[in-house]
């Protein structure tokens, strides 16, 4: 059952936090989105967020839906939950590049 927009929210972000805080546990979060046609009203926006565990049984799945009316307020909101979540991730270590030597002409 879809859960309301700021319960939703609040969960992702709790979701994030378990995911990047020092510490926690590592792993995966997918956010996805899609439209969502229904028969008694305008068209709204289905929300979902998963910790990307697979098929195991401890997997926390959560969605919402979005009301046209709505959208923009929820997608500030969203954006600000996901920059905040982000923000403990480690950078990634990158190998040192090499220096490319100059081409040689080429034979004839």
């Amino acid at each position: 059952m879809p859960l309301s927009n700021e319960d939703f929210l609040q969960q992702v972000k709790a979701l994030l936090g378990q995911r990047t805080g020092e510490g926690q546990e590592s792993g995966s979060v997918f956010m996805t989105q899609k439209p969502m046609n229904t028969a008694y009203g305008p068209a709204c926006l289905l929300v979902r967020a998963t910790d990307g565990r697979g098929k195991k049984a401890g997997k926390v799945k959560l969605s919402t839906l979005v009301a046209p009316h709505e959208m923009e307020a929820f997608f500030a909101a969203w954006t600000r939950v996901g920059k905040e979540g982000m923000g403990h991730l480690r950078k990634k270590e990158r190998k040192e590049k090499r220096k490319k030597k100059p081409r040689r002409e080429q034979e004839q």
